[in-house]
C-alpha cells in the first residue's frame, strides 16, 4: 500500500518518503526425506533428502553483500519438471529484494 500520512508499524514511525517491508516466519521445523513443502504460495515440491550443514554461495551477489547463506535448493531433475521454472524465478525475486533493501541501507547511510 501507500502511506498518505505519517502512521505506526509495530510501534515503528514511518513517515511519508519511507517505506516498511514485514516479513512473518511462522514456526521453525525440521524437515526429512519425503516431506512436503510449498514456498512462495505456489511452488509445491516433496524434499528427496537432508543436507547437513550450511551451503553458502561461491562469491559475492553483489559487491560489499558478502557471501550468502543457501536456503533451499532443489535439483536439476527438479526444476526441468517445472516448466516455468518457478524455483529460479522464486529466487531471483527474493535476491533482487534482498539487493533492494541493502542498496537502499548503503544510499542512506551515505
Amino acid at each position: 500500500g501507500e502511506i498518505t500520512a505519517p502512521a505506526r508499524i509495530e510501534g515503528i514511525s514511518v513517515d511519508i518518503d519511507m517505506m516498511a517491508i514485514l516479513i512473518y516466519i511462522t514456526e521453525e521445523r525440521v524437515m526429512s526425506g519425503g516431506d512436503k513443502l510449498v514456498l512462495s504460495n505456489q511452488l509445491k515440491s516433496v524434499t528427496a533428502g537432508e543436507q547437513r550443514g550450511p551451503t553458502f554461495t561461491a562469491g559475492e551477489l553483489w559487491p560489499g553483500g558478502g557471501v550468502r547463506k543457501v536456503e533451499l535448493e532443489f535439483s536439476y531433475r527438479a526444476e526441468e519438471a517445472r516448466i516455468v521454472h518457478s524455483s529460479i524465478l522464486a529466487g531471483l525475486s527474493t535476491i533482487n529484494q534482498e539487493y533492494i533493501g541493502w542498496a537502499t541501507v548503503q544510499a542512506w547511510d551515505s
